[in-house]
């Protein structure tokens, strides 16, 4: 059997059809596609990668180009605090060693 990939412009074509992958500028009914941009598309996976490295979970879908870079400025934001506050701790903590061995030591 031969698969085409060529669209034929049917109901099911734009049921199945990725619009983030493969995106029309407009949509059959004629509005627009925001995920066409390729700006969009470039922060919509530069947020999607940062939320799950970072682990934040779900949260409500932004919708405009400005939302999605400045989420994913604020989830960077928040694992540069969060890992200088861990960091701050095991130093801390390696201190203490540090003096308790040199106080024992006398």
């Amino acid at each position: 059997a031969v698969v085409s990939t060529q669209s034929t412009g049917d109901e099911n074509d734009v049921q199945n059809r990725s619009l983030f992958i493969y995106p029309w500028h407009k949509f059959p009914n004629g509005t627009d596609n925001k995920f066409a941009n390729p700006a969009m598309k470039y922060a919509v996976s530069l947020y999607w990668s940062t939320q799950a490295m970072t682990t934040i979970g779900e949260m409500e879908q932004p919708e405009e180009l400005w939302e999605y870079v400045y989420l994913t400025i604020i989830f960077l934001i928040g694992v540069m605090i969060f890992a200088s506050v861990v960091g701050s701790i095991g130093n801390i903590i390696t201190n203490i060693r540090a003096n308790r061995s040199v106080f024992q030591d006398r």
